[in-house]
């Protein structure tokens, strides 16, 4: 056994060495993810942001729409009691502050507002919005996740991954 006034020394010795193995044995805690969803004001991107802010792995939850009216949206989100924190973008100013930094941008909305409404038109009426956040992650934030949820799906995603692509070849 050891004696009494040697357990001072060995509390203090493992202290130490586990303050060495946290520092440089254990990976770092990873900081929660920061995402942002475009066209917060459509039908659409508020149940996506209301499912978002529920979510306890997001840290922080930025909205963007062209029009002053997401604040409120953001206001209302605000008082739902998480840990996410929720900032608002309005105006197309500001478009590159609300993707530069963050981990996942998702674009949503552009639906149909009629039955009779084609792809076409549909394609049409969200392309320049897709092209402009494209354009916007590239120059700001390349690394981060771009989600397009906005029909037709399977003609804006193309166009997407060409957009690198034609501005190499400038």
């Amino acid at each position: 056994m050891f004696p009494i006034s040697f357990a001072p020394k060995l509390i203090r010795s493992c202290t130490i060495l586990l303050n060495i193995s946290k520092t440089y044995c254990c990976p770092p805690t990873p900081k929660p993810p920061v995402v942002t969803v475009l066209n917060a004001c459509s039908k659409i991107g508020k149940y996506v942001a209301l499912l978002l802010k529920q979510n306890p792995l997001i840290g922080e939850l930025r909205l963007y729409d062209k029009n002053g009216t997401v604040c409120a949206v953001a206001e209302d989100l605000s008082h739902i009691d998480t840990r996410t924190k929720v900032r608002s973008f309005g105006g197309s100013a500001v478009l590159k502050h609300a993707v530069a930094e963050v981990d996942i941008v998702v674009s949503v909305g552009g639906c149909k507002e009629s039955s009779r409404e084609s792809y076409k038109k549909l394609f049409e009426k969200n392309v320049d919005d897709v092209r402009s956040e494209a354009l916007h992650m590239i120059e700001f934030n390349p690394k981060a996740v771009f989600c397009i949820a906005k029909p037709p799906i399977e003609a804006l995603v193309p166009m997407v991954s060409e957009t690198p692509v034609r501005l190499q070849n400038r």
